[in-house]
């Protein structure tokens, strides 16, 4: 059981046209240094001024904020709503259009407010992120996550509300064009608010932030609510991608495959051939893993023997840090590197000593189902294709 509510948006003060690209930003977390200087030098205003101070100055952050809401930059809205974000993008090649709903979900600990999480966490990033809020009072990042729309309920009132007023539009790095609108009307939002009572919400990107937020109440002594936004699980736009990984693993082609032999059948082919194996692995049906190193000119074809290893509910990441990895004893890797594009992964094989494992995506279907089974993927099992920008919607953090 979800609890949802609506809230007063803080939005930047936007020309006659809405567009505020000049001041927002990805999120945090993808945010590169040099793209910190990118987004600071873009506009006085951009919010990765406040998402990401320099210095890791929060009290700075916090007091920017304020001037920022004084002198009317940002504006708070009167009245509590509910929101439509809406997000097009190039998938394919054919246009695809994405609806979310933003609003307040209470947040606590998981399974009690009806919100689940499908991976778990790091605890640096939450550190850092509880400093943020400390200091601001507010938040200025999206957390994601997917619900089942029984019937098309939600989605149909997304659509219908995205024929109103545009209140804020944007355009992404990632080309990506994101447009803001209005969810009023008390009989709406009670609809909504019943909807989603019937369900639970899985996490999709945010856990950090979400966690986080948690911790802010905890530490307050106080309930409280998290700023989301919610995609209907059948909407077109939900995009998940794979992360694949790179990890330092000193051993020859030879001996990996010893390694592995005891649950997996191997095929051997040289590194060259990767892209189609590659397809091959994402029109495969059941478990397929993927390893490959340019230093050693090996592409190592790995699939689960009958009696060996089983594909678990949290799919073939989970097999690969569940049971793969495992099976190389002392040798196996602790820290990976993440792509997010199969060819910069096996690129960066090309010192001795890397192997990038590619692996498929995980469907949303398939996610939902084992995040509502009781299952958690590995840290970075899925990309959600496009992000949701920071400083578009904002929202002070208030007990409820």
């Amino acid at each position: 059981m979800a609890l949802i509510f609506p809230f007063k948006a803080i939005l930047f003060h936007a020309s006659q046209d809405a567009d505020i690209t000049p001041l927002v930003a990805p999120p945090y977390d993808v945010i590169s240094a040099a793209d910190q200087v990118t987004y600071r030098d873009r506009n006085e205003h951009n919010v990765v001024r406040l998402i990401l101070p320099e210095g890791a100055r929060y009290a700075q952050a916090g007091t920017l904020f304020g001037e920022w809401l004084s002198s009317g930059v940002l504006a708070e809205d009167e009245q509590p709503s509910m929101y439509v974000w809406e997000q097009q993008f190039e998938q394919a090649g054919e246009s695809v259009t994405r609806r979310a709903l933003v609003c307040q979900v209470a947040c606590g600990p998981y399974q009690e407010g009806g919100v689940l999480r499908h991976e778990h966490t790091h605890a640096g990033p939450k550190a850092d992120r509880l400093a943020l809020y400390q200091a601001t009072g507010a938040q200025f990042s999206q957390i994601f996550g997917v619900f089942r729309d029984a019937g098309d309920g939600v989605a149909q009132i997304l659509a219908k509300a995205s024929e109103g007023p545009l209140l804020r539009q944007a355009a992404a790095a990632d080309g990506h064009h994101s447009r803001l609108y209005r969810i009023s009307g008390a009989e709406t939002l009670a609809h909504l608010q019943s909807a989603l009572a019937e369900c639970s919400i899985v996490m999709a990107d945010g856990h950090h932030r979400y966690e986080t937020m948690g911790n802010y109440f905890e530490a307050a002594g106080a309930a409280g609510t998290a700023l989301m936004t919610l995609v209907p699980d059948r909407d077109p736009g939900v995009t998940v991608l794979p992360t694949h990984r790179v990890a330092e693993l000193p051993l020859a082609p030879a001996e990996l495959a010893k390694g592995l032999s005891s649950g997996y059948d191997l095929e051997t082919h040289p590194a060259g051939r990767w892209p189609d194996l590659h397809r091959g692995q994402l029109a495969a049906a059941g478990a397929e893993l993927l390893a490959v190193s340019l230093a050693h000119d090996t592409a190592l074809r790995l699939l689960p023997t009958v009696g060996g290893a089983q594909l678990a509910a949290t799919g073939t990441v989970g097999l690969l840090h569940d049971d793969c990895l495992p099976r190389l004893n002392a040798a196996a890797p602790q820290k990976f590197a993440y792509y997010h594009v199969a060819a910069e992964a096996v690129e960066a094989t090309a010192s001795r000593g890397q192997w990038a494992f590619l692996l498929p995506p995980v469907s949303v279907d398939r996610l939902i189902a084992a995040v509502e089974g009781g299952a958690v993927f590995p840290p970075k099992s899925t990309y959600f294709f496009p992000k949701f920008l920071s400083g578009f919607i904002n929202a002070r953090i208030a007990p409820r």
